[in-house]
């Protein structure tokens, strides 16, 4: 038995080690986890106030147009008959930029 826990002993230590390391260090990095997550906010906010709506296109459910139509705006679109729909990635709310910029 004495060998048994002298053979365990030395993992027991570093594991002890290592959390007082990650307790020392953990004021630090709750810091720079604040610093990103409000960097990451305002980049949002940002994002959102400049490039909300932009990421629309117009797409034509029927395959009558063989002419290329100039669409500028969701205006144009809904005249010519087409439908004025959101991208996957848009920065339409807070929410969708956050992610974007995050994985970004």
């Amino acid at each position: 038995m004495p060998i048994l826990l002298s053979f365990l002993s030395k993992p027991v230590k570093d594991i002890h080690f290592a959390g007082k390391i990650i307790m020392k260090c953990l004021p630090r990095m709750l810091r720079l986890i604040f610093f990103a997550v409000l960097f990451l906010f305002v980049t949002g906010v940002l994002a959102t106030k400049l490039l909300k709506g932009s990421m629309n296109s117009c797409v034509f459910s029927e395959e009558k147009y063989t002419e290329e139509l100039t669409v500028s705006n969701k205006w144009d679109c809904l005249d010519q008959g087409g439908d004025w729909v959101d991208s996957i990635y848009n920065f339409n709310n807070i929410f969708n930029s956050l992610s974007i910029l995050f994985t970004v």
